[in-house]
């Protein structure tokens, strides 16, 4: 089923939890899934979340920083509790969407496919 909301996507979000070394572990598995599967020109963004938890963290800023650009995707920190981060966060993420379109990528929404 997560293939056909792939399919499409003009962006991916990979959030992982700050707090937790796994999470960041998997963000790979879960870019290769997208960049497999999309069908136009998508890009990525790598988003470490609960920042508020400072004293619980396990992935430093500069962690995940490095492991984006490994990827070659943007990186971002954000509190989905606290709010922190989020508004520039989607403001970016529109702003690289009208780069992109101007550009002439193909971002034209689309109704949803059904999988049969």
């Amino acid at each position: 089923m997560i293939p056909g909301y792939l399919r499409d996507a003009h962006c991916s979000l990979i959030v992982f939890d700050v707090t937790s070394r796994s999470s960041l572990n998997n963000a790979e598995a879960w870019l290769h899934l997208y960049n497999e599967n999309k069908t136009g020109e998508g890009f990525t963004l790598l988003i470490g979340n609960k920042i508020d938890l400072s004293g619980q963290r396990e992935v430093s800023e500069e962690e995940g920083k490095t492991k984006a650009k490994e990827l070659g995707v943007i990186y971002y920190e954000v509190s989905a509790k606290t709010g922190v981060n989020l508004e520039e966060l989607f403001s970016n993420i529109v702003e690289i969407c009208t780069e992109k379109s101007l550009e002439g990528a193909n971002f034209t929404l689309k109704p949803a496919k059904k999988d049969n």
